[in-house]
């Protein structure tokens, strides 16, 4: 993920989204500890094993220079 996120800065972005299958908390986890923020949830838009999931948008913006 560092490495991920180093080259995004690297190359000028200016943020990044990540979108995370609800209920998976190890990655939500991984990304609030790299600095992401909640952002929202798209309802029922996934679908997986016969099932509709919601998706966890989490936002990271890069500190201005």
């Amino acid at each position: 993920m560092d490495e991920i996120l180093a080259a995004g800065q690297k190359c000028g972005l200016h943020t990044i989204v990540s979108r995370i299958t609800e209920g998976n908390e190890a990655s939500i986890h991984l990304h609030r500890v790299a600095g992401f923020q909640d952002i929202g949830v798209m309802r029922e838009v996934g679908h997986k094993f016969d099932r509709l999931l919601d998706i966890r948008l989490m936002q990271l913006i890069y500190p201005a220079k």
